[in-house]
């Protein structure tokens, strides 16, 4: 279940549970925002208005750890912001180092 992947990952902070939780995340179309260091999944039934090569534009929903809640909002997802999956195995203390720093708050 998603809501009990993004409470894994947000509450076994530099664990490796909270590595297979981002890793299963990415499985089910997730995607971690490296800048603004949210949980982003494009909205179910709705593919993108405007894609490139470098970008993509729509509907999407993000999850909000200061209400705990999936949010819609529209998004223009530059592809190089977006998390790669990795092998938990190989790349265990670069998701670490990438997954633990601080959240940005407007």
């Amino acid at each position: 279940h998603t809501d009990l992947l993004l409470f894994l990952f947000y509450a076994w902070l530099e664990d490796t549970t909270q590595l297979v939780a981002a890793s299963l995340l990415f499985e089910r179309g997730w995607r971690y925002h490296t800048v603004d260091k949210v949980w982003l999944a494009r909205w179910p039934g709705v593919t993108p208005e405007k894609k490139t090569t470098d970008w993509e534009e729509g509907l999407y929903q993000y999850f909000d750890v200061k209400v705990w809640r999936r949010i819609p909002g529209w998004f223009r997802l530059n592809y190089v912001q977006l998390a790669e999956k990795t092998s938990i195995l190989e790349q265990e203390a670069s998701l670490q180092a990438l997954y633990t720093r601080p959240i940005r708050t407007a």
